[in-house]
């Protein structure tokens, strides 16, 4: 079996500029489940490796193909899926991200198989469990938790489960360290990113991520965090939690821990605007770490 994943964009004003460019992480992480397995696999993400969907679709000749992308990318999952299909009416197309996770009705397709809407790599893996050859075995999907499927026309939506843990592998990136230095934030260049939680705490009206994974908030093991962050091979790392200063607790157990490893790194990350002003020392000893930006949003003052 054949997998080609693939990281979905929309060509804007804005994508001319490419401010920001940043690894697949998503696709990283299957990257390493699939390496477990021993199954054959690609990643494809035009930003980075300048490669044309459809020209790497024919050469590939997937089995499977697994599309990501943000809200602004559903238009060309469908049309990448319908391409694929036309190209190769067996392939089997699977559609997951943080979009599909919430609005999976929006890949409702003749063309796509399978859509992901729940977190976590076990679901990935349980749905690859479910094939044979190239083939699906649907009574087997139907016990996979998170997943909307399509069968015979129909779509069903199975259940979602909620992660009671967040405990996520060292991503391979291979991938990245091929094309790193296509990738920045702003005037940062070659940047990693990094993610240490999932959901949030708090419960804003206007925030999405508070909706990943049903609302509940789950962290990494700081020594995972940190065994990962010396395995990233460039100088600079954004931390991509929507936010990542939740408590002095957990904010003193990063600062000790990047100091015992004696890590060199810069750090980008998200904070709330009570925390930054309720904890000054905190923010003081995380630029003494190597924190050199914070990224903070100022909704509502009420």
């Amino acid at each position: 079996m054949k997998i080609l994943l693939v990281k979905c964009h929309k060509k804007t004003i804005y994508s001319y500029l490419q401010p920001i460019i940043t690894e697949p992480l998503e696709l990283e992480y299957i990257s390493t489940l699939l390496n477990e397995k021993h199954i054959n696999h690609m990643i494809l993400d035009r930003l980075l490796d300048g490669d044309n969907f459809r020209d790497a679709c024919e050469r590939y000749n997937p089995d499977v193909l697994m599309l990501s992308g943000y809200i602004t990318a559903v238009g060309t999952i469908l049309s990448y899926s319908d391409y694929a299909k036309g190209l190769n009416p067996k392939v089997k197309i699977i559609v997951g991200g943080a979009h599909a996770e919430i609005n999976f009705e929006d890949f409702f397709s003749p063309n796509i198989d399978i859509v992901v809407h729940q977190s976590g790599l076990s679901v990935i893996e349980e749905i690859l469990n479910c094939f044979q050859d190239d083939k699906i075995d649907y009574t087997s999907l139907k016990t996979v938790k998170g997943i909307a499927y399509q069968f015979n026309q129909i779509w069903n939506v199975n259940d979602k489960s909620v992660l009671d843990s967040y405990d996520m592998p060292i991503p391979d990136r291979s991938y990245f360290n091929r094309h790193k230095s296509k990738t920045r934030y702003m005037f940062y260049p070659e940047i990693a990113i990094l993610k240490t939680s999932i959901s949030c705490p708090y419960q804003c009206e206007f925030c999405y991520c508070r909706k990943i994974n049903q609302g509940i908030y789950l962290t990494r093991k700081m020594s995972d965090i940190i065994k990962e962050i010396k395995y990233i091979p460039v100088e600079y790392i954004w931390i991509v939690d929507d936010t990542f200063l939740i408590d002095r607790f957990r904010a003193m157990a990063f600062i000790e821990s990047i100091k015992t490893y004696g890590i060199n790194k810069k750090f980008i990350a998200y904070s709330r605007v009570d925390f930054i002003a309720e904890n000054p020392d905190i923010i003081k000893e995380l630029r003494d770490i190597g924190l050199i930006e914070l990224i903070v949003g100022i909704e509502d003052i009420s």
